[in-house]
């Protein structure tokens, strides 16, 4: 089973087999070095094909949903975009849930099956190449609608506390407030978020760029 989303200028999508080459591209990014994005990344194309596949069945079982970002040909920079080709666009990331939490006493949680969902941790990394159209920030607000049409009473994010740009982004939309810094044993200082929908649409009336958040 497949997943997509669309917003104004990008589709975030299940990932599939032809991805895998980009997959491995975008976790041999040398910021993960040093932000540590991905904590169990794989070494070779073959991996991340199998990775695709373990996604779906992880995804259909309801214990996360990962997307690859794609930029559509429509989108104003794409011609200019120094990115891997996919039959829809051009590849410049992922998003998605990263992990599902339950309200306890679910017997069979499922996310299509309007299960109560007490928490959905959202992400996001693209490619420098991507880097400065908003396409990553616009990927991670359809995410996060998406998480929130299903319920879910709160998001929640991460990332390293050397990530200064996202952590400023949050500053100036409002979220700083619903944060705070924790110590993690293997990227250090890390700043989390925690959210609800309410505090969401406050902090998208903050956004900068009104049409990387209108994605209905």
């Amino acid at each position: 089973m497949s997943y997509s989303i669309s917003s104004p200028r990008t589709i975030c999508r299940s990932a599939i087999k032809s991805d895998a080459a980009f997959l491995l591209q975008l976790h041999s990014d040398p910021a993960d070095a040093e932000m540590r994005v991905f904590k169990e990344a794989k070494d070779s194309v073959a991996a991340y094909e199998q990775k695709a596949i373990d996604w779906a069945a992880t995804a259909k079982e309801g214990k996360n949903r990962f997307f690859v970002i794609v930029v559509k040909p429509s989108s104003p920079g794409f011609d200019s975009l120094d990115c891997p080709v996919s039959h829809d666009g051009k590849l410049i990331g992922m998003t998605g849930f990263n992990t599902v939490t339950y309200t306890p006493g679910q017997e069979q949680p499922h996310l299509d099956c309007n299960a109560q969902v007490d928490d959905i941790n959202v992400g996001v990394h693209t490619l420098p190449a991507a880097a400065r159209w908003g396409w990553g920030r616009e990927a991670l607000a359809a995410a996060i609608d998406y998480a929130f049409e299903f319920g879910t009473k709160n998001v929640t994010m991460e990332t390293a506390g050397v990530n200064k740009k996202f952590i400023a982004f949050c500053a100036k939309i409002g979220l700083q407030k619903h944060s705070w810094s924790r110590m993690d044993e293997q990227i250090g200082e890390e700043r989390c978020y925690q959210f609800d929908r309410k505090a969401w649409e406050e902090a998208k009336e903050n956004w900068p760029d009104t049409v990387a958040i209108n994605t209905k």
